[in-house]
């Protein structure tokens, strides 16, 4: 299939001036909020892997490209959720890619077809300090006392799925995972696992069709946060505590795998594919601080893979203040995160209802955001990670939990707050 190079070529050629001033970093339209899908992309799982049966489909589609979104991911028995028979295909960015998706959907080679849906970030910036003393947040779930017992091990990861991570950050530098099996800069997949250097995880952010001024073309092996959201999520989770700068974390020791799927909005594929290296490459824990109303079952896929590879995964439920629970943190096998505010009733953001696995605090926040800086932010954005540091303390303590018992021994010790709205969830203890 056509390389990422040659779709780009080819969109030049097609879409003429407004496509080469996108891929050239000239922007006259800022991304809305109201944007719901990547202009210009169908996303299209094949019933079969009939290549025959593909190719003639494919030539026939009227995209002007096709690749599959997990490239690493080769067809056969372990292929369990058959990832390889994925596809993304690019058309012009005004088609009417709602209508294409439905045209395809009733082809008998098609298993479903969706456009490519933009994951909205769950949190809102506040200024703020950051002290130890104003993280009201860890002695909320009991961190110092669950300190006591377990602090958090290094060889414990957690993926942090988001808008990348600033890794050289004083509180975070230390707490970054490193692959163990790449050589930094020889220009090698030295490993074998699809992916050229990635020595402190991948920048899976490929979104032509968006007008932002941020890293957002090309996939490569620099995940840096260009938007602060992901920096803020990691610290949360393992932020050097006692170092005598900045906050402290829920855990210690536990390390993070930064994964960037996008910036100030996440494509549907590309948080799929961040999903899917997560699990290939050592994640116990994938943290998703993001979603929409929308069931994308690219992101479906993803996880179920994930979670069949035994890995814990938490999202956030969604800011809405609605009785609703947005996805990917509705499907069944990942722990639906809510948020509390500091007298243990439901952040007046965070929606609620029985969806709502377990809560924790996520009303500011303090957290590390770049430069070298500490703000508060709130939203379920911020209390999954909380739950997210929690299972990584778990799974130091007890390496052999599975993800399932994790979610079951969350839920079961959660301290019973006084929300109704929360239809019984408990507010997480660590």
């Amino acid at each position: 299939m056509a390389s990422t190079c040659f779709k780009k070529r080819l969109l030049i050629q097609i879409l003429g001036l407004s496509a080469i001033l996108a891929l050239l970093g000239v922007y006259t339209l800022p991304a809305s909020a109201e944007e719901k899908y990547a202009p210009g992309m169908v996303i299209v799982k094949f019933s079969s892997d009939d290549r025959v049966r593909i190719n003639n489909f494919l030539s026939n589609s009227g995209a002007y490209s096709a690749e599959r979104v997990f490239p690493t991911v080769a067809s056969g028995s372990g292929d369990t959720y058959r990832l390889s028979a994925i596809y993304q295909l690019t058309f012009s960015q005004d088609a009417d890619v709602a209508s294409i998706a439905r045209q395809y959907q009733d082809n008998p080679a098609v298993e479903y077809a969706q456009p490519n849906y933009l994951n909205h970030l769950c949190s809102e910036e506040a200024p703020g300090d950051f002290f130890y003393q104003k993280q009201w947040g860890l002695q909320a779930i009991d961190a110092p006392d669950a300190w006591k017992i377990e602090k958090g091990s290094r060889d414990v990861v957690v993926a942090v799925v988001d808008t990348g991570v600033e890794y050289d950050h004083e509180d975070l530098e230390s707490r970054i995972w490193i692959n163990p099996g790449e050589i930094r800069g020889n220009g090698l997949d030295d490993d074998g696992n699809g992916y050229v250097d990635d020595v402190r995880g991948w920048d899976f952010a490929d979104s032509p069709g968006l007008y932002t001024d941020i890293d957002h073309r090309d996939r490569d092996n620099d995940p840096m946060d260009e938007n602060g959201h992901g920096t803020h999520v990691a610290g949360i989770i393992s932020a050097v505590p006692d170092n005598s700068v900045g906050v402290a974390g829920v855990t210690w020791n536990c390390r993070i795998m930064p994964v960037r799927g996008g910036g100030d909005f996440l494509e549907d594929d590309d948080v799929s594919a961040a999903i899917v290296y997560a699990a290939d490459n050592g994640a116990h824990i994938i943290n998703m601080s993001w979603g929409g109303d929308h069931l994308a079952y690219v992101v479906r896929d993803a996880t179920r893979y994930a979670y069949s590879r035994g890995c814990v995964l938490v999202a956030a439920v969604g800011n809405s203040d609605l009785h609703d629970v947005i996805y990917p943190a509705l499907h069944k096998h990942i722990i639906a995160v809510g948020a509390t505010d500091k007298l243990d009733r439901k952040a007046s953001f965070s929606n609620y209802g029985p969806g709502v696995d377990i809560v924790a605090p996520g009303d500011r926040i303090f957290s590390t955001v770049p430069g070298n800086k500490y703000s508060d932010w709130s939203g379920t954005s911020m209390a999954s990670p909380i739950v997210s540091a929690v299972a990584a303390l778990m799974l130091s303590k007890r390496p052999a939990l599975t993800n399932e018992e994790v979610a079951q021994i969350l839920r079961s010790s959660a301290d019973e707050i006084d929300e109704p709205l929360f239809a019984g969830a408990g507010r997480v203890n660590a």
